[in-house]
């Protein structure tokens, strides 16, 4: 019979951050990953979370063990800047419809709710409507038409 080890879910957790040198980026008191916007991918952009991959867990004096994945690692935005990224990519990511103006309040307030520390500047449909006409390419995309026909129409 083996006693078990004495340390805590916490302490283990911080030693394997640390082992990946990830500790610096764990907000120990929300439990959040802090990343850029850039080191993320669409996924992860809208759900929050990450499956974090171990390669090789090792704990002092208790040795190294198997690859192990640790799912639903919560994120958050690590500046302001990348906040503000992620939000407009998540605002952006949502128009799948015609954008009325309740739903882009909505898309909004969806799009900005994971962070709640930071001031998320959106833009407001008419300002969508100019930037995606001006970016468009030969065939504009679905996106591009659900803002635009809805500025153009004045659906509410």
């Amino acid at each position: 019979d083996l006693d078990p080890p004495t340390r805590s879910n916490k302490d283990v957790w911080q030693e394997l951050l640390e082992h990946e040198g990830l500790l610096p980026s764990w907000d120990v008191e929300r439990k959040e990953l802090l990343v850029g916007f850039d080191d993320t991918e669409d996924a992860e952009r809208e759900a929050m979370t990450r499956t974090l991959r171990i390669e090789k867990p090792s704990l002092e004096g208790l040795g190294t063990f198997e690859a192990m994945e640790v799912s639903g690692v919560v994120l958050a935005a690590r500046s302001q800047t990348d906040a503000q990224q992620w939000a407009r990519w998540r605002f952006e990511s949502r128009i799948q419809d015609y954008a009325t103006q309740r739903r882009m309040e909505e898309w909004a307030q969806t799009a900005a709710a994971p962070f709640p520390d930071h001031h998320i500047d959106l833009p407001n449909r008419s300002e969508l409507a100019s930037e995606a006409w001006s970016a468009r390419v030969e065939l504009p995309s679905p996106r591009t038409w659900h803002v635009v026909a809805a500025e153009d129409w004045r659906l509410r």
